[in-house]
């Protein structure tokens, strides 16, 4: 039965359809943050602490270019998650097939954008071909098989039968087949600006198609999918769909990365990873293209700076043993989650949202004040 735009309308909660109203993160605040984020390369700026380095050096370059992959992974997770409430534990799959495919056909001959646009059609493939099977059953059941698939693969990079996936070691990147202006540490800001420049891409295409068709019935089946089928409506399709695309999206953060730290590791696919996501969406906010963005940039700039705040002695005031669970990414990403969970389940895009009502209704009644005094 075809479905038209109304026909999901009645599902979606009226938070929901604010956001999808506006916000105040508009386009102009994004063209804004992104005119800003483009610059960062040109300020010889430092941040104390949060970074180790000026802004416009190469290894601050590399980190806010990790950060800024992270931060599309998890926006990709968000539409699976956020939107189609499809709980994912294996969606780390994709990623690491963008990274070792991309090098894999590098290694081929192939050059970069072919090689990278092959990588995401395999792994589109691949997301369809292994839901199908999957989403035959809900909830936790849906996320223990998924879990399974990324397991498998995790297990086959680490013993390497066929001796392509380098183990544990994983593989270095094939430089010969890069462009001249993504090679060396000269061009860390050509890097530094391709993940920026997919970090945008892919806020602009989630932005877009949450707010079309598709994502009406993606919110539909996150909210009651019963009710969906019971209408006559397919739920299978738009879920295939879903996943395909934001396999797609992970698979080029997965080449970006391989770009960016010049080398893929099994360790960004194992399935233990996948429970990093959540801390990035719920960081963020769930079902919030940008909050997610936001939560996955934060998540890797803690990860990668937590441990180097040890290494450069800013904790070594501390007593040793509070020094040394400061210094453990892990405790102070758990400590933030169950903060989050139990005080702004919305994440930090949530808790904006709050104060923009707030002043929304404050400013409301000041004008109603206002009226009442001059009558």
């Amino acid at each position: 039965m075809t479905a038209s735009r109304d026909d999901f309308a009645a599902f979606e909660p009226s938070a929901q359809r604010q956001r999808r109203g506006g916000g105040w993160v508009t386009p102009a605040v994004g063209a804004v943050l992104l005119a800003i984020f483009a610059a960062l390369p040109f300020l010889d700026i430092a941040l104390p602490v949060v970074l180790a380095s000026s802004l416009s050096s190469p290894a601050t370059l590399a980190l806010l270019s990790v950060c800024l992959v992270f931060a599309v992974l998890a926006l990709s997770f968000d539409l699976i998650f956020g939107y189609a409430g499809l709980l994912s534990f294996g969606h780390v799959l994709y990623f690491a097939l963008g990274m070792y495919c991309t090098e894999f056909l590098l290694r081929s001959g192939l050059s970069l954008i072919p090689a990278i646009v092959l990588a995401a059609a395999i792994s589109m493939g691949v997301a369809v071909i292994l839901n199908i099977p999957a989403l035959r059953v809900r909830g936790i059941a849906y996320g223990m098989v998924t879990m399974a698939f990324a397991e498998a693969f995790y297990v086959f990079l680490l013993a390497d039968p066929l001796h392509m996936t380098g183990k544990e070691e994983g593989l270095r990147l094939t430089t010969t087949q890069l462009p001249d202006w993504l090679r060396g540490v000269a061009n860390a800001d050509n890097r530094y600006w391709l993940a920026l420049g997919l970090l945008a891409l892919s806020i602009v295409v989630a932005w877009r198609l949450t707010r079309a068709q598709s994502g009406r019935s993606w919110v539909a089946i996150r909210e009651n999918e019963n009710r969906v089928e019971a209408l006559g409506l397919v739920t299978r399709t738009p879920k295939l769909q879903v996943v395909g695309i934001a396999a797609v999206i992970a698979s080029l953060a997965g080449s970006v990365y391989l770009i960016v730290v010049l080398g893929a590791s099994p360790e960004l696919a194992s399935p233990n990873y996948s429970l990093s996501l959540m801390v990035m969406v719920v960081l963020g906010g769930v079902g919030r293209v940008w909050g997610a963005a936001l939560g996955g940039f934060l998540y890797g700039l803690l990860t990668l700076r937590i441990p180097a705040l040890g290494a450069e002695g800013l904790l070594g005031e501390l007593p040793e043993w509070l020094g040394n669970l400061l210094s453990e990414p892990s405790f102070i990403l758990g400590i933030i989650f169950i903060l989050f969970v139990l005080f702004a389940p919305g994440g930090i895009a949530g808790i904006a949202q709050r104060i923009r009502e707030s002043s929304i209704l404050r400013r409301r009644g000041q004008q109603s004040e206002t009226s009442a005094a001059l009558r």
